[in-house]
């Protein structure tokens, strides 16, 4: 996001580009008189490309006059593409300023604009402007961009626009004063009177000298809300409780003190994961929970998916306060919900500057995240039709990316079985965002639903590399091993499981799985013993053993069913008369009736269990068929088939060749997906 090579003029290298020699030569001159040494000028854009290929260029500064009637987002996209300076910058210089024109290229990611002038001192003043906010914002580019959309949409009166465009760059920089006094100045344009006096006492308290630009705008426009302001100074977060989880006291103490400045007086601490669990259990959802990421008896992540997941606490927001974060902690972070992650030892002033950037975030959802957490809602709820009214509005909104778009399709039509689909739309979100671990899951599924196991190995390892300690996605993962028959690797990962959250029912599980694929007979009976109910690990052991069956491992599946009765605890009666009832309906199914017959007769079910009658059903009809020398015949069940695309809309998916494609990501480039047209300009 911040290059300082453009402050350094001795060596920053600037391309200009102008096909008329005087304009060219004039601004040539105005570069060298603002102490640049190394500018290359250029009349034809075709040779500025052919120079960019090959040699290094920290700037480009291009006249639109080369670029009529072309398509100016694919020019850029081909310049960015085409340098070998990731960091590039490209500026355009236009006949006059063009309102509708310019949000497009800054959405594109251009750096700044300059208007056309005809002599040396108006565009020496446009530079000496851009050079203040370099230095201002200390080689930042991408607040340099804002400072051009924000002047344009002003200029303009779109201040809806401006609105959104302050709480995009909110996101991207928390609890930034500067940037809380713009986002203030937007609100009152809006008439959001409340949370511009709300902004203003966030910004003055992360950096007191910010008082002056405040009062200045409360002069303005706040004149008449004296008692808000001193209400929302007394509160500045606007949330009264917090839960704290650190087995250091001092920590407490500090949090609390720190706390109470900003407003919050409710607090709750508790030194372990497990004290904090049973109370929560106990109580409502709390507003905020800051805690450390190591801590004793349930582990920090264990701690958090069961709030989010167990516990349907969603809407709570999360702050990790940790020195133990490591590198690879921080996209499990993100995807199980964390808000902001703050690095021990911390001053008063960090934790205001995180918490304010995390009650903009949480409190103020964008109208993308909010419609994808109702879209969501509704497939898991199995609401397809209020899922798929809420996709088409979410489709119509031209500020979200087609990758976002064609992820959300694919969730949905992977809640309706249609895999094939879900796949094609997936794939081609990768191709246009690159790897996220919700999508890569996402993938993974698929790719099971279509037993294409080696591409959802492949897409569930990625997601693991970028998240390496999600349970649910390491006991899948752990699946996949054992059925390919890697054990060491199934191993391997289950012991990091173990050591996120051991005690899970479905951590138990699968470890038993484990063990009775290895034939560890007596370690799979102690771990039989701990769960809770047997009903999961029986139904597993049953379809692991028909999928090898059906894929011509007869010997595999039957292996399997009889280590299970093995490991099975005896006074498992019911559990052990299911798995030996489809050991014998294998044989059956194989042919072997003789074999089959004995099985079932080893074990005599009582009457009370469900299972009965159907051990008596089968045994009479292999009797029969033995008697009558004819074949058992087996009523198959009818696969429902779905509609699909039509085939030549398929995408003919590479998934290892997308995989290693990145896209850039927000903020990477100027106010490249942070600024976005919004309905307004783009109907100009």
């Amino acid at each position: 996001m911040s290059n300082i090579s453009i402050l350094n003029k001795e060596k920053c290298r600037i391309f200009l580009l102008e096909k008329g020699d005087t304009l060219r030569q004039m601004y040539a001159d105005a570069f060298k008189r603002a102490e640049y040494q190394l500018i290359t000028p250029f009349s034809e854009k075709e040779e500025l490309t052919d120079k960019l290929k090959n040699e290094y260029v920290d700037w480009c500064v291009l006249s639109l006059d080369s670029f009529r009637g072309l398509n100016l987002t694919e020019i850029l996209e081909n310049l960015f593409s085409s340098s070998n300076n990731s960091d590039l910058l490209i500026s355009f210089i236009n006949d006059k300023v063009d309102d509708n024109l310019l949000p497009i290229l800054f959405e594109s990611g251009i750096f700044c604009n300059f208007e056309k002038s005809y002599t040396i001192a108006p565009f020496e003043e446009q530079l000496s402007f851009l050079l203040k906010y370099v230095h201002l914002y200390k080689g930042d580019f991408t607040l340099i961009s804002a400072e051009y959309i924000r002047s344009s949409l002003k200029r303009r009166k779109f201040y809806g626009s401006l609105l959104d465009f302050e709480d995009a760059l909110q996101e991207v920089y928390p609890g930034n004063h500067l940037l809380l006094i713009k986002l203030c100045e937007a609100q009152c344009l809006n008439s959001k009177y409340g949370a511009a006096v709300s902004s203003l006492a966030q910004a003055e308290f992360i950096e007191p000298k910010s008082k002056p630009a405040a009062d200045l705008l409360r002069k303005k426009y706040l004149k008449l809300m004296q008692e808000d302001n001193v209400a929302i100074a007394n509160n500045i977060l606007g949330i009264k409780d917090c839960l704290i989880i650190d087995p250091d006291t001092d920590i407490h103490h500090n949090v609390i003190e720190n706390l109470s400045k900003l407003g919050i007086s409710e607090c709750q601490c508790f030194e372990n994961g497990d004290l904090a669990y049973k109370y929560l259990e106990t109580n409502i959802e709390p507003k905020l929970i800051i805690m450390e990421w190591k801590i004793p008896i349930i582990s920090g992540v264990a701690l958090i998916q069961r709030i989010r997941t167990k516990l349907g606490f969603n809407q709570c927001m999360i702050m990790i306060i940790s020195s133990l974060i490591k590198k690879h902690d921080l996209s499990l972070l993100q995807e199980m919900g964390v808000d902001a992650v703050l690095e021990k030892p911390f001053d008063a002033s960090q934790l205001a500057k995180e918490l304010i950037g995390i009650i903009h975030h949480s409190l103020k959802p964008s109208e993308q995240r909010s419609l994808e957490r109702k879209i969501r809602l509704f497939l898991a709820n199995n609401k397809t039709g209020e899922a798929e009214r809420m996709i088409a509005e979410y489709v119509n909104i031209p500020e979200i990316s087609n990758g976002a778009k064609l992820q959300i399709r694919a969730e949905y039509e992977y809640s309706l079985n249609r895999f094939d689909d879900a796949l094609n739309h997936g794939l081609e979100a990768l191709k246009l965002c690159g790897k996220s671990v919700i999508l890569l899951t996402l993938l993974g599924k698929c790719f099971l639903k279509i037993k294409d196991f080696k591409n959802a190995s492949s897409a569930f390892k990625n997601a693991h590399e970028l998240s390496p300690y999600n349970v649910d996605r390491m006991l899948t993962l752990i699946s996949l091993y054992i059925e390919d028959g890697s054990l060491e690797k199934a191993t391997e990962i289950l012991q990091k499981v173990k050591t996120v959250d051991e005690k899970r029912q479905d951590v138990i599980e699968i470890e038993c799985r484990l063990a009775i694929e290895k034939s560890e007979t007596s370690s799979a009976t102690k771990l039989f013993q701990m769960l809770d109910s047997l009903s999961g690990i029986v139904g597993m052991i049953n379809n692991d053993a028909v999928s090898r069956i059906h894929s011509g491992k007869y010997e595999q599946g039957i292996k399997l069913y009889h280590q299970a009765l093995k490991s099975l605890p005896e006074d498992s009666i019911e559990y052990c008369a299911i798995v030996n009832y489809n050991l014998g309906l294998a044989y059956a199914r194989y042919g072997d009736l003789d074999q089959c017959l004995n099985t079932l007769i080893k074990i005599n079910p009582p009457s009370t269990i469900k299972i009965h009658q159907k051990y008596l059903s089968l045994q009479e009809k292999v009797r029969t068929s033995i008697n009558n020398g004819t074949k058992l015949e087996f009523q198959e069940m009818a696969v429902k088939k779905v509609e699909s695309v039509p085939a030549e809309d398929k995408v003919t998916y590479t998934f290892e060749e997308i995989i290693k494609k990145f896209g850039i990501k927000k903020g990477l480039r100027c106010c490249y997906k942070i600024y976005y047209r919004s309905e307004d300009v783009m109907k100009l």
